[in-house]
C-alpha cells in the first residue's frame, strides 16, 4: 500500500513537472546572425535618413523573422542566404519617402529580382535585399530595397 502510495506521488510530481516545463516560456532558438560591420555599411548607404544600431530587441519578433528568411524557397536552384538581421532606429525629413522610426534589418544574398523595368531582354537577376520590418507590427515583411 505504501509502495502504490509513493509511486502514485512520484507519478504525480512527474507529470505536474512536465506540465509546468510545457506551459512556461521557451527560449525561441536562433535569432539570426547580427550584421557585420561591412553590411552594416551598405545598409547605412542604401537607406536615405540617419541610421542607429539599436542592439537587441525582442526575441520573439526576431526569431519569428529568422524562421521567415533564414529557410526560404530556392528560386531555378539558388537558395536566397541570410546575411544578418538586426534592429535599427531610422530618421528621416519629413518630405523623404524614406521611414522613421524603429525597425528590423533583414539582410539577404541571392535573391531572384525580376527585370520590371522592361529595360533589355534580361528576365532578371539575383542580388542583395535588405527588408525594413516595423519594429512591433506583428508581421514578417516589410520594404524591400533590392540591389
Amino acid at each position: 500500500m505504501r509502495r502504490s502510495l509513493l509511486l502514485l506521488v512520484a507519478a504525480v510530481l512527474v507529470v505536474g513537472g512536465i506540465v509546468v516545463w510545457r506551459a512556461g516560456p521557451r527560449d525561441p532558438g536562433p535569432v539570426g546572425p547580427p550584421l557585420s560591420a561591412r553590411l552594416w555599411a551598405v545598409t547605412q548607404h542604401r537607406i536615405d535618413g540617419d541610421v542607429t544600431y539599436l542592439g537587441t530587441g525582442p526575441r520573439g519578433e526576431a526569431h519569428g523573422l529568422w524562421m521567415r528568411y533564414h529557410d526560404q524557397p530556392a528560386y531555378q536552384g539558388v537558395k536566397p542566404r541570410l546575411l544578418g538581421i538586426s534592429r535599427v532606429h531610422i530618421s528621416s525629413e519629413p518630405d523623404s519617402f524614406s521611414p522613421t522610426g524603429d525597425y528590423w534589418v533583414v539582410f539577404c544574398d541571392q535573391v531572384w529580382s525580376p527585370n520590371l523595368g522592361g529595360f533589355g531582354d534580361s528576365p532578371g537577376a539575383y542580388g542583395r535585399e535588405i527588408v525594413l520590418v516595423r519594429q512591433g507590427a506583428g508581421t514578417t515583411s516589410g520594404n524591400i530595397m533590392l540591389f
